[in-house]
């Protein structure tokens, strides 16, 4: 289900494999490569990882060496465990988990954190595989891996459907490539229907989202109101607020606006979000 620094499967969606520079989705999420190891001619995973450590005990501030050595550990016990062998992967997974944490001390880093809970995760630590995901999003807020993992996580995991939600809209407002907004969008109809909602009741504009306009909306922003200038009352003046499958939209943004004279409920920006994601189709 998880690989080091890449983001989870979708639960019951499948993700499309695609192409991201040197990068690649399926399972886990990665925006950059790792770095190479250096193997001194060396093929046996096992014989990688002990030069790893010797080189590493050798110099122990590199965090490169560290780092490297964490990410061949996950490695091999992300082989073993698809393999079925999940006592030794479990040992590896421990041995990445130790060498990220002596990252962390010399220079902390988000993405070595996400991968260290990942680990922690494949260790059957799910507590602090939750801590550390936390903490990643501490570290860097706009760091998308952490936000697309931690949401996997919840809903995944813990099968919390709101804070799972939450991260994936997190993650949309950064402004990810044009495929993994997509697959944001569909997590998001999932979530729906996971909670009993269908995706037309998220996505049909006439249905659910122009009464939802109207009646907040439009007492202002329509014919006579304070804010005619600007009307939201038919999908054609909305849509000149939304950029499809972007939650960055500038209607999503005034509606968060803190100094906006009518602050909106969050379910209501909520189901305006998810339309927009969904591609903000009009009436049918």
């Amino acid at each position: 289900m998880l690989n080091r620094d890449k983001a989870m499967e979708f639960g019951i969606t499948l993700l499309i494999i695609l192409s991201l520079a040197t990068a690649s989705l399926y399972g886990y999420y990665n925006t950059k490569p790792t770095k190479p190891l250096t193997t001194v001619g060396q093929t046996d995973p096992v014989q990688v990882i002990e030069e790893l450590q010797r080189k590493s005990d050798a110099a122990p501030n590199d965090t490169n060496l560290l780092e490297n050595l964490g990410n061949a550990c996950f490695d091999q016990g992300d082989s073993l465990r698809n393999e079925g062998n999940l006592e030794d992967a479990k040992t590896f997974f421990q041995r990445a988990i130790k060498a990220y944490q002596k990252v962390q001390t010399i220079t902390p880093k988000a993405s070595v954190q996400v991968d260290m809970a990942t680990a922690l995760y494949y260790s059957e630590q799910p507590d602090e595989a939750e801590n550390a995901y936390k903490k990643a999003i501490e570290m860097d807020p706009e760091y998308l891996n952490a936000r697309l993992n931690y949401g996997i996580f919840l809903f995944d995991v813990r099968k919390d459907l709101n804070s799972a939600k939450l991260q994936f809209n997190k993650a949309a407002q950064l402004k990810p490539p044009a495929a993994i907004l997509d697959k944001i969008s569909e997590m998001l109809r999932n979530i729906a229907a996971a909670a009993g909602q269908t995706p037309d009741a998220v996505l049909d504009y006439t249905k659910d989202v122009e009464p939802v306009i109207f009646q907040n909306c439009t007492s202002c922003h329509g014919p006579g109101g304070v804010m005619a200038k600007s009307p939201l009352h038919t999908y054609e003046y909305v849509k000149k607020y939304v950029i499809p499958k972007d939650s960055n939209s500038p209607l999503i943004k005034e509606l968060n606006n803190p100094i906006h004279p009518s602050q909106q409920k969050p379910e209501v920006i909520s189901l305006i979000e998810n339309w927009i994601l969904a591609g903000a189709t009009g009436p049918k």
